[in-house]
């Protein structure tokens, strides 16, 4: 028997194994279909949906009884060509999963379109997962129309262009990764757009963000995990961190900064890592919090920084012209170096609730341990 003779299937299991060739194009045939799984394996050529009747119901059901209904999962294969405009037809989908694949062009407007007639909106969809494509162009408006969504998956591809205002209207985005494409925009507008969002996570780095980090960034109060490192944000960082008391992981690394570090950021009691190098940070250091735990903070690269942490001692001299912070000229110059070597081979072993941040680009790791993300949604890059 072939699986095309499986007129009644609903659920297709064949993760985990050692599949090659192509995805059998009578699969389309099957359209009792609910349930695809074929991630870790090593099919390639392109994913056959033309003229597709799986995945299609007139009713979305009630997904508390049925736990793996609508998913679709084809993710860590090898998978080519581009991503099927059909799939926006595929309305009971709530797991999309197609990462790690070399999927290439424009993401489709279908995925988020509104459906003809009684098919309704695609309101069930929880999870996109894209991450490590080649997909460009920007990030279709249109996705301000799945108001379902919890998590969105972009990263590692070549996506540009500004993230899209309307997506301000899905309140019920709790993680977004869109590290590693050409986003670009103020990300100040980005931080107002969300305030509606119940996020916690967001990571942003290896972008063209620019701009300030802006107030509206305290209003994010659920927020426990940002990254922004390798951007080209400017000005200072906000002295009062408003309400962002749950933020655990906080990266603005690699970018303009300047100003002096506010001693409020280092003093948020949930705080497990804070890296603020490579930037043009000047003054002293605070004696406060996490920035006196040299294995949880990052201080490399901001050369005019000083303070008991660095070992140089900061003398305020006061003038006409108001209060100066000069270093001591008997700053030994062997320290800044000491101190990197110290921090690099430190901070990589750094423990956080019993998880590691290994090495700066394997963060997310421990984003999704920490948060709690379930095995189905990998934003892991191998």
């Amino acid at each position: 028997m072939e699986l095309g003779d499986c007129v009644s299937l609903t659920t297709l299991d064949l993760g985990n194994n050692q599949l090659n060739g192509s995805i059998p194009d009578k699969l389309v045939e099957l359209s009792e279909l609910r349930c695809l799984v074929l991630s870790h394996n090593y099919l390639s050529g392109s994913i056959p949906l033309k003229e597709s009747s799986y995945f299609r119901q007139l009713t979305v059901p009630d997904l508390s009884f049925v736990q793996h209904l609508g998913v679709f999962d084809l993710s860590h294969n090898r998978l080519s060509g581009t991503i099927p405009y059909e799939l926006g037809s595929c309305v009971i989908v709530v797991d999309l999963l197609l990462s790690n694949n070399m999927l290439s062009g424009s993401i489709p407007r279908s995925l988020s379109r509104t459906i003809p007639g009684s098919f309704g909106k695609l309101i069930g969809l929880v999870k996109l997962n894209l991450i490590g494509n080649v997909l460009f162009g920007s990030i279709p408006i249109s996705f301000g129309n799945m108001k379902e969504l919890t998590h969105l998956d972009l990263s590692y591809n070549v996506l540009s262009g500004e993230f899209p205002s309307i997506m301000s209207g899905v309140q019920s985005l709790v993680g977004l990764y869109v590290q590693n494409n050409r986003l670009s925009g103020q990300v100040g507008e980005l931080f107002s757009n969300s305030m509606t969002w119940r996020i916690e996570t967001m990571s942003l780095s290896h972008n063209c963000f620019d701009g300030n980090l802006s107030w509206s960034l305290g209003n994010l109060s659920y927020l426990t995990n940002l990254d922004l490192h390798q951007n080209q944000l400017t000005g200072e960082i906000p002295s009062d961190p408003g309400n962002l008391m749950q933020l655990k992981y906080f990266d603005v690394s690699d970018n303009h900064l300047s100003g002096k570090i506010p001693e409020k950021l280092c003093s948020l009691v949930n705080s497990n890592y804070l890296d603020l190098s490579q930037n043009r940070l000047e003054g002293p250091i605070p004696r406060t919090g996490i920035c006196q735990n040299l294995s949880r903070v990052r201080f490399v690269g901001n050369i005019n920084l000083c303070g008991q942490m660095l070992g140089t001692n900061c003398e305020q001299i006061k003038g006409t012209k108001g209060d100066v912070t000069v270093l001591k000229p008997t700053l030994l110059t062997a320290v800044p170096a000491i101190i990197d070597r110290i921090q690099d081979g430190v901070v990589k072993n750094v423990e956080v609730q019993g998880d590691k941040i290994r090495n700066r680009n394997s963060w997310s790791r421990w984003i999704q341990a920490a948060s709690g993300s379930s095995g189905s949604f990998v934003t892991e890059v191998q």
